[in-house]
């Protein structure tokens, strides 16, 4: 979408709430020569809009940035994996190239904030390159998640099925996820270090726990 699109879009949507904004200002209001040296650079040193119009296409031009640095974050890639087909589906493996930063070890801890209280944690296991959790169903014992923390470049040959793929979050993030009948498989990047969430709930509760990952209390 491109910004003059974006732009009209955003001005027909919010002109009366941004027009509401501006009422507040006294009709003798003046803006500071700053301030409207800065105004006549986007208008036109011939051109001086009214307080009201001025406040309104400031709001618009701030939103316009704001929304395009989301769009372009929603869809050009963080981080890659390195695909290969293979019987059944796909062999995947974190692509350490595609990122600044990595770590080596596993130097600080991330847990889940939000995991359904009918889960308890059943299993845990902590190695310097990664930690895996277990939580079981109180209710059903054949349905359970499993969390994982590593470092990128132990990350290697996973398997995951044919419908497997990148999306992105409301807030940007991107993943990779597995939905099929048996549950829902999601790998992300953060602060370094590759996170697994895989488990029997369907996809978008799956991605609502993802955005609860926060470091664990030491």
């Amino acid at each position: 979408m491109k910004d003059k699109q974006l732009g009209a879009a955003l001005a027909e949507v919010c002109e009366q709430k941004l027009l509401a904004k501006s009422t507040s200002l006294p009709a003798d209001f003046e803006f500071s020569k700053c301030f409207e040296d800065k105004m006549r650079k986007i208008f036109g040193k011939d051109q001086k809009p009214c307080v009201r119009k001025r406040v309104k296409t400031v709001f618009i031009i701030a939103a316009v940035l704001a929304a395009s640095s989301c769009l372009a974050m929603r869809t050009e890639p963080d981080w890659n994996f390195i695909v290969k087909d293979c019987t059944g589906g796909k062999n995947v493996s974190f692509d350490v190239s595609s990122v600044d930063q990595t770590k080596n070890s596993i130097e600080q801890t991330y847990e889940i904030g939000a995991m359904p209280q009918r889960f308890s944690l059943g299993f845990e296991n902590e190695s310097p390159d990664g930690i895996t959790q277990i939580w079981s169903d109180k209710q059903k014992a054949s349905e359970g998640i499993c969390f994982g923390q590593f470092i990128p470049s132990i990350y290697q040959s996973v398997s995951f099925s044919d419908k497997a793929g990148y999306c992105f979050g409301d807030d940007g993030t991107q993943y990779y996820i597995d939905e099929n009948d048996e549950g829902t498989a999601v790998v992300w990047f953060r602060d370094g270090y590759v996170f697994l969430l895989s488990g029997s709930l369907p996809k978008n509760e799956m991605l609502g726990l993802c955005k609860t990952l926060k470091m664990a209390k030491k």
